[in-house]
């Protein structure tokens, strides 16, 4: 009768951390699961935003080339 209060004993001592331990991990799983869905839509979007301002860019250098060419073209008149 004591050796099964002592199993008893020993499953109560450490049944509740080995619970706790695995409600944890599957808790840092769901959070790592979700933070990398977050990331992912994060970076999405953040790509997106570089494409469009990459093409704003490149507007804004032909324009300025375009701009250059007319004020070398008028100083080229005048000298």
């Amino acid at each position: 009768m004591e050796t099964v209060n002592i199993v008893l004993q020993a499953i109560t001592t450490v049944g509740f951390p080995i619970v706790c331990c695995g409600v944890l991990m599957y808790y840092v799983k769901y959070i790592r699961d979700k933070d990398t869905e977050m990331m992912a839509d994060i970076m999405a979007r953040h790509s997106e935003e570089v494409n469009t301002m990459s093409a704003a860019l490149n507007e804004n250098t032909l324009v300025l080339q375009k701009l250059c060419d007319k004020l070398d073209k008028g100083v080229n008149v005048d000298g």
